[in-house]
């Protein structure tokens, strides 16, 4: 039975997306699509899911977006702006121009910024997405109750026809051997040309018991 769930919310300034999809299997399979940085979580979601989900191909997807800029430092190179001043500065000296170093202008100039991931509090992330992930699993397990119920009224549906059709066989069964057995009286008849078919069936049936007691 196929399935889909999913949930989205904003946790500490992480957008966080959860989708599962499943397809029919006889035993619980699993595959997932994490982002490289928080591969750390996913053993821990396989085991979320299973928890929840105990049979099926299931693939379940998380994007996670910075939303706040939590995730990164950005820290100035002062050895490389002094190194910067000190170098424009004695070219000015030499050249005889004008000193008009600004901020902004040196913030222009490359390595003057250093921009640093901060560490993840590895912890808090996981009870995040594992918060919306239970959300996404509990919509995944109704939409397959809708759908098992939905299966469900189909068979029922199906089975009661059959079950109908084969009580108009069995109410038309002992007509159809009749009319059957009529045919067959009639064509025989044709056959003879208008001679005791009784009295040749009878025959019949006589040549018959004596060769089931030739052969017993």
């Amino acid at each position: 039975m196929t399935g889909y769930g999913r949930a989205q919310q904003i946790l500490n300034g992480r957008d966080i997306l959860v989708e599962i999809r499943s397809v029919n299997h006889r035993y619980y399979e699993y595959s997932s699509r994490v982002p490289r940085t928080y591969s750390y979580i996913d053993e821990k979601l396989k085991a979320l899911l299973k928890n929840g989900i105990s049979r099926g191909k299931v693939e379940v997807s998380v994007t996670i977006n910075n939303i706040e800029g939590k995730d990164t430092e950005i820290a100035i190179n002062k050895g490389a702006a002094e190194g910067y001043v000190n170098a424009l500065r004695s070219i000015a000296d030499e050249l005889g121009v004008e000193d008009d170093i600004t901020l902004s202008k040196l913030m222009k100039l490359p390595d003057i910024f250093n921009i640093q991931k901060t560490p993840d509090d590895e912890e808090q992330v996981w009870e995040d997405v594992s918060k919306v992930a239970s959300e996404a699993i509990q919509r995944f397990v109704e939409m397959r109750q809708v759908e098992g119920e939905r299966l469900k009224n189909d068979i029922t549906e199906k089975a009661e026809g059959i079950l109908a059709m084969v009580g108009k066989v069995e109410e038309l069964s002992p007509l159809t051997v009749e009319n059957y057995r009529n045919r067959l009286y009639k064509k025989l008849s044709e056959v003879l040309e208008g001679k005791d078919i009784d009295k040749i069936t009878e025959l019949g049936n006589q040549i018959a018991d004596v060769v089931r007691e030739r052969l017993s």
